[in-house]
């Protein structure tokens, strides 16, 4: 990346990038150009700063849509996590006997996949 493009992401996050981060936008950015000059039939009368902006909005949209399945994800595993441990929580804790029994009903519940034809490996 240019280090004005660099500049310009740097003050639209309000941060510095990592190496990382820069090169992940790069490529993404390189990524839209291939894909939106096979799909879209005027590409090649743009200008190349028409073509840049182009790439850069929908990999701007592509990682909004990233960031937002992430988040999804993220607030159905705590969700999940916290319905767990109020399971848990709600059996009584009285002999080890009770606790392997409390291990095996977690271990039912996570390795049950109702989706196919019995348990899956966790």
């Amino acid at each position: 990346m240019k280090a004005a493009c660099i500049a310009a992401v740097q003050a639209a996050l309000g941060r510095d990038l990592g190496p990382g981060e820069q090169k992940g936008i790069e490529e993404r950015v390189r990524k839209w150009m291939r894909l939106l000059a096979r799909q879209d039939p005027t590409w090649g009368s743009m200008s190349g700063t028409q073509r840049t902006k182009a790439a850069a909005g929908a990999a701007a949209r592509e990682l909004t849509r990233d960031i937002a399945k992430a988040r999804q994800q993220l607030s159905l595993q705590i969700t999940a996590w916290d319905r767990d441990e109020n399971m848990l929580a709600a059996l009584p804790q009285v002999t080890l006997k009770d606790h392997l029994d409390r291990l095996k009903a977690l271990s039912r519940t996570l390795a049950f996949d109702p989706g196919k034809s019995g348990p899956r490996s966790i």
